[in-house]
């Protein structure tokens, strides 16, 4: 369970808790950091991703928006996928229990594995992933993933998730999405994306018996300009 909803990596956009959305020069400031800190990360630029992190976080303490500081955390949480800190996971919880935000209380759940018996109260993507998990049927998942409304980040978060899930028994639809994945990283400059996209590309290569040593070649070149960051 905790590698599959890690593997989400899911950009969640900021909420107004429980209110309308703001849309206060201050309020719009800390939900650009918000998404900023996604791009940075992704850019395997951390010293700006944490950096922007802070400042977002500080930005919506200083207008009580408890709810937001959650899902900066569960932002946070998400994007480091093997690498994820239960710390962070439980600082989201906690923050969510502050300012009793209802949908953060959930996600918070369903990220530390706990067994949620309406997975369908969830919002979306959560509640198509808890699907995902439950029927191994992802047509739903991609097609949200695919929706011209689903942010960039997101749409490659949930391409990798699939194709991480079915490399073993769907290797050539596992390439598919990764490569569909490796173009918007591409697109954004996203390298540390690009660098997960194509380990997932050699792992399924290699299922399908085809020569990987492009696939690797390309990946060490990547690699090699994240450790410059």
């Amino acid at each position: 369970m905790r590698k599959l909803v890690i593997l989400t990596a899911l950009f969640i956009a900021v909420t107004a808790c429980g209110q309308k959305q703001k849309s206060s020069s201050e309020y719009i400031y800390a939900a650009s950091l918000h998404k900023n800190y996604s791009s940075y990360y992704y850019k395997g630029q951390q010293k700006m991703a944490d950096i922007t992190f802070y400042k977002a976080q500080d930005a919506f303490q200083r207008m009580d928006s408890v709810c937001n500081v959650s899902r900066l955390y569960i932002t946070r949480y998400a994007l480091a996928e093997q690498d994820a800190l239960p710390a962070d996971l439980a600082k989201a919880s906690a923050y969510a229990e502050l300012g009793d935000c209802p949908d953060e209380k959930l996600i918070t759940a369903f990220l530390s594995g706990d067994n949620l018996t309406d997975t369908g109260s969830l919002e979306k993507p959560f509640s198509l992933i808890a699907e995902f998990k439950r029927t191994g049927k992802y047509s739903a998942l991609i097609s949200y993933a695919e929706d011209g409304d689903t942010m960039s980040d997101s749409t490659v978060r949930l391409y990798r998730l699939v194709a991480a899930a079915i490399t073993d028994t769907e290797p050539e639809k596992a390439y598919e999405l990764a490569e569909k994945a490796r173009v918007i990283d591409s697109t954004y400059g996203w390298t540390l994306g690009l660098s997960r996209d194509l380990d997932i590309m050699i792992k399924a290569y290699g299922k399908l018996g085809r020569d990987t040593s492009a696939l690797i070649e390309r990946k060490r070149l990547i690699d090699a300009k994240l450790t410059n960051n």
